[in-house]
């Protein structure tokens, strides 16, 4: 079909206009052409169909000579809009009157959803506001004059997008993907893509765009408004006030113009009837005129609300959509809603919220906890940021000298490097060293040395490594260099055996000491920087009764400040793979969680204060990969996070449990076998500080005790006479893992009972 249009010198001819990636607008409209259009093949010339077959000349009521149709020009502005004009202009010349194409289509008279009665199209005079967006209107209105209700030209054309489909238009897959233009919803203001349905108003300039479910009702009945129904409008954002939220009103809202009653798109869409697992009656949705009491967050206040029509049972609207689960900046674990009925919820009102440090009502409110880590806090405080005491000060530190984690395999331990710093030592290997624990002489074994250091075959003596010996100082598995005993099983690291007399540590504020003797009782010490029971090497701070330490486990208090050999050579930071900044070593991370396992377990961290991000110190030292003695050739790898296009389960080879993905775990990909951490780790045993086997010598008593697990808890003690489950609830937990044994005697007794 061909067109010879009065706007163009050239013939015009009808086709489907392609997209080659460049926007092709109308020279009409001035608004995208796609599909059929009239163009021409010499210029860039395009018309819209309906656009080339306006009138050259109309007559409008709104002006009282006809209207010519002709290119605008420069410079114009309509008469009707005050809009500039891009196009094609209607305009009576003699009186210098513009008209744009799209105001020319405005009918006389008109009903809208705006209002109830009709609205005339006339010339808005002076000092006249919209009723909708109560802007200055300028230029024509359509006015009710009974009423004395005015509405501008825009919000009346928004008004009808929703009573007048024609006016909505299905976008393509192109427009929806073009990488040029990110589109959103005028309604959610959430990005529309390739794989939702939306439409475009194409009357609109700039054009609107709604996904296909925000394309709401024009119009609907609400229980918070019976007196009226209530109409979808566009208006200018933040100039009304949502009767059900009292929030500010964002640009698309339910109103009754005639009574000033206004929703927002969520208030009005909310369910008129609700079954809320908290509560086993429905609920209904109505406006509260007076205050009321939120079963939910327990604040006092009026607005929309969900009530129990059989008993007092009332909550604020949004607590009803309160979501299950989320991240709250002030814990790294998910938090979980929990309602009074929770089989946890008694155990967390008794506790204190980590927010704002008041307690839990007496368990009357709904709380958001982390129930591996005890941590709790009130649902009105789940928005709120936690009040730190001062701002965060970030220590500038070398971190050229910092240590980098994770090491590369289990080959190479992190606490050697540690000890290394700490050390007295240098590069002289004394082949003989009397040590003051110890009353005999050792002898230093290191396979790179020379063959006099050794008094027996290297070779012999690293396969009876396999037998899993044990530093007594730092009561980790032995490696070269050590120093060796040859008449008792006595084996210390160089490096520990070139420990430090007194040390300073980031986590206390007193100087601490190597004891040379050991602690009582029976050289057991409870160390305060991981929480184990230790008799290895002790490391005390030199002011008595420093700590005043309570263990929860015993039921009593420690006058001493005691650290192990791993807790004391922890640097004051490391640098971590996983995140961005340094990582400074904390007291604990009981509150914040860490990022790497859910235990709750007192320990010294290595954290981030910026991010709180932290990580308990045995987290922080899992080797990047292990070797499993049961298959060398392929490794385990550590996991961060949940594999991509990974399996949907994951199940620890060793303990047979299944692996909850979102903590550090290692898998090895090529046999798509998993394990726990601390199932793979071979260092991590039930009580990780003690060596058994080793002795405890009394000063006053030829017989020697010897550390033993306690695998048989049914004996009688040869002091006490009872058996385990007979002793005081405060001592059980400890006399269940270490226990003393006596083979001149063979007596076995409980780890505070003297020796008969």
């Amino acid at each position: 079909m061909e067109l010879q249009h009065f706007s163009h010198e050239h013939p015009l001819i009808l086709g489907e206009v392609k997209d080659d990636g460049e926007a092709i607008v109308c020279n009409a409209c001035w608004e995208n052409v796609s599909g059929s259009a009239f163009s021409c093949k010499n210029c860039l010339f395009f018309l819209h169909k309906f656009c080339a077959e306006f009138p050259e000349e109309m007559k409008h009521p709104i002006h009282a000579h006809s209207l010519t149709l002709q290119h605008s020009g420069s410079s114009r502005r309509c008469d009707v809009c005050r809009d500039c004009i891009r196009g094609f202009t209607y305009q009576c010349s003699p009186c210098d009157f513009d008209v744009d194409i799209r105001c020319a289509q405005l009918p006389e008279e008109m009903n809208n959803p705006i209002h109830a009665n009709s609205l005339t199209l006339q010339h808005s005079g002076s000092s006249r506001r919209c009723d909708v967006c109560r802007d200055s209107i300028r230029g024509f209105t359509y006015r009710c004059s009974p009423c004395n209700f005015d509405v501008d030209i825009r919000c009346t054309v928004r008004g009808q997008h929703f009573s007048s489909k024609h006016q909505l238009m299905i976008l393509n897959e192109d427009e929806k993907n073009d990488v040029d233009e990110t589109l959103s919803c005028d309604v959610c203001l959430q990005q529309i893509t390739g794989s939702t349905a939306a439409y475009k108003c194409t009357n609109c300039s700039p054009s609107i765009y709604f996904h296909k479910l925000c394309a709401l009702p024009a119009e609907m009945e609400h229980p918070m408004h019976p007196e009226h129904p209530l109409a979808l409008l566009q208006v200018v954002a933040n100039k009304f006030i949502c009767d059900g939220c009292h929030i500010d009103l964002k640009e698309f809202i339910y109103r009754c113009s005639i009574c000033n009653f206004n929703l927002d798109i969520c208030c009005a869409l909310r369910a008129q009837k609700l079954k809320h697992e908290s509560h086993k009656h429905p609920l209904s949705l109505m406006s509260s005129l007076v205050s009321f009491q939120c079963r939910a967050c327990g604040i006092k206040r009026k607005g929309m609300s969900y009530m129990c029509d059989t008993c007092s049972f009332w909550i604020h609207s949004d607590c009803a959509s309160l979501t299950p689960t989320f991240k709250h900046h002030s814990h790294i674990h998910p938090l979980t809603l929990i309602y009074p009925t929770h089989e946890y919820h008694s155990r967390f009102s008794q506790y204190m919220c980590h927010i704002c440090k008041n307690s839990m009502a007496g368990g009357r409110f709904w709380l958001y906890v982390c129930i591996g880590c005890l941590y709790c806090i009130h649902v009105k405080c789940s928005t709120k940021t936690k009040e730190r005491e001062s701002a965060i000060e970030v220590e500038n530190i070398d971190e050229a000298n910092l240590i980098h984690l994770p090491m590369a395999n289990d080959s190479v331990s992190a606490i050697d490097l540690f000890l290394k710093q700490i050390s007295m030592g240098d590069n002289k290997r004394e082949a003989e060293l009397n040590h003051f624990s110890h009353h005999h002489p050792l002898i230093l074994f290191d396979v790179q040395g020379d063959n006099n250091l050794c008094y027996e075959n290297k070779v012999l003596i690293l396969n009876e490594l396999n037998n899993d010996k044990i530093c007594n100082a730092c009561v980790r598995k032995i490696s070269t260099p050590f120093y060796s005993c040859g008449l008792c099983d006595f084996f210390l690291h160089k490096w520990c055996a070139e420990l430090p007399n007194e040390l300073e540590h980031p986590c206390h504020p007193h100087q601490l000491i190597l004891l040379k003797k050991p602690p009582e009782p029976r050289g057991l010490f409870f160390c305060q920087g991981c929480e184990y029971y230790c008799n290895g090497f002790a490391i005390r701070c030199i002011v008595d009764e420093c700590s005043n330490f309570y263990d929860y486990e015993c039921s009593k208090y420690y006058d001493n400040y005691y650290l192990d050999v791993k807790c004391a050579s922890l640097p004051k930071a490391v640098i971590h793979k996983v995140h961005e900044h340094p990582l400074f070593l904390k007291q604990e991370c009981i509150d914040a969680g860490c990022a790497a396992c859910p235990r709750r377990v007192w320990m010294f961290v290595f954290g981030c204060d910026i991010c709180n991000f932290n990580l308990h110190y045995t987290c922080a030292l899992l080797p990047d990969t292990i070797k499993h003695r049961y298959d060398e050739h392929h490794p385990f790898t550590l996991i961060y996070a949940p594999i991509k296009d990974g399996p949907d389960e994951y199940i620890c080879e060793f303990c047979e449990e299944e692996i909850d993905p979102n903590w550090w775990f290692y898998h090895c990909i090529d046999c798509d076998q998993s394990a726990c951490a601390q199932c793979i780790c071979t260092e991590r045993k039930e009580v990780q500080n003690i060596k058994w086997g080793s002795t405890y010598n009394f000063d006053s008593n030829l017989h020697c005790l010897i550390y033993v697990p306690m695998t048989d808890k049914s004996f009688n003690c040869a002091y006490c006479h009872k058996n385990i489950n007979s002793l005081p609830f405060e001592e059980v937990l400890f006399a269940s893992e270490v226990g003393f044994k006596c083979e001149q005697c063979n007596i076995m007794l409980h780890p505070h009972c003297p020796h008969p």
